[in-house]
């Protein structure tokens, strides 16, 4: 990076940690839920019950509380940025774009997302298997669904034939375009038995409501993503190498889109998507190491900005806009 861009990267990133940190109470769908946590000191997740009861032993200040999960979150995040990523300013935005809002209101995986890319890939790209399942497993302590990322292992250096990826693909737009109550069994048995574990109170809701977890959902981004995902591989499937982590990034984004069309109307399941998903700002920000690419450069940023506003502003995902909409409207 040029001395200015690296100037503007650490400004913005000490941004969007002081935001996290200070944030008001009603800002986000589950910031009182988490704030309830901590001042309860238990949570169901060994990890984060363990972050939660140390800080509240010091402290009954939620910011506090807030500024450790910020630190556990943002400085792996931006750590990863700036390994990975030939554009790490770039990178940055479009991981504002996409998913600092979610950040900021899933705590608990984001936490865990930032362990996984921070220092379980690493481990995988050095194929030091023993190492990189124990971080997957620590993560795992923060949310349970971190375990999920374990098969990553065994694709960081693989590239599949243009058949397999085309027919896997096929298979879960299949799967999002017919009635899920006609896999409703198949989910049902998978879910019966994470449910008997009893150490998540969540999946047991889940499980009980398991009929009426069907809902609604804008097709927006789920159309935008599995654009996505057909445009890295035109573009790129001739440049993929072997250990390359583009590649490596690729395979992992393709896990997380085919995932999420099979449960894309499912309740709170198509989250798990998000470590896997998170991987699209690298391949994004990949575009803009080439010269004279203009218009895609401008179609890319044009639809992130575009995307993001339907998101958090019209559709206030994640809650964070309700207390600037809601001054608006009394005004």
């Amino acid at each position: 990076m040029k001395k200015y861009q690296k100037i503007l990267f650490y400004v913005i990133c000490a941004f969007l940690f002081l935001l996290s940190c200070f944030r008001w109470p009603e800002m986000g769908t589950d910031t009182q839920s988490y704030i309830e946590i901590f001042k309860r000191g238990y949570h169901t997740d060994i990890g984060f019950s363990f972050l939660a009861a140390i800080v509240s032993f010091f402290t009954s200040n939620y910011t506090i509380f807030f500024i450790c999960t910020s630190i556990l979150i943002y400085l792996p995040i931006f750590g990863s940025i700036r390994r990975y990523s030939y554009k790490p300013l770039i990178t940055l935005i479009f991981f504002f774009l996409y998913y600092y809002f979610t950040s900021i209101n899933i705590l608990r995986q984001f936490i865990s997302i930032a362990i996984i890319y921070y220092w379980a890939i690493p481990f995988a790209i050095n194929r030091e298997r023993n190492k990189f399942f124990i971080v997957v497993v620590i993560a795992g302590l923060f949310h349970f669904t971190a375990i999920l990322f374990a098969p990553v292992y065994y694709l960081v250096n693989k590239e599949l034939s243009i058949k397999t990826y085309f027919l896997i693909w096929i298979g879960s737009v299949t799967l999002l375009v017919i009635d899920p109550m006609v896999y409703l069994s198949n989910i049902s048995s998978v879910m019966e038995f994470i449910a008997s574990f009893d150490a998540n109170q969540k999946v047991n809701v889940y499980y009980s409501n398991i009929e009426r977890i069907f809902i609604e959902k804008s097709y927006n981004r789920l159309i935008l993503f599995n654009f996505f995902l057909l445009f890295f591989y035109y573009r790129y499937r001739k440049h993929f190498e072997k250990g390359g982590t583009f590649l490596m990034f690729f395979n992992i984004y393709f896990i997380g889109i085919v995932f999420r069309n099979v449960f894309h109307k499912f309740l709170a399941l198509p989250r798990i998507a998000y470590y896997f998903e998170f991987a699209l700002i690298f391949l994004l920000a990949n575009e803009f190491k080439k010269k004279n690419n203009f218009w895609v450069k401008a179609f890319l940023i044009i639809i992130s900005l575009l995307l993001a506003y339907l998101r958090f502003i019209v559709n206030n995902e994640n809650g964070i806009f309700s207390l600037w909409r809601g001054s608006v409207e009394e005004s």
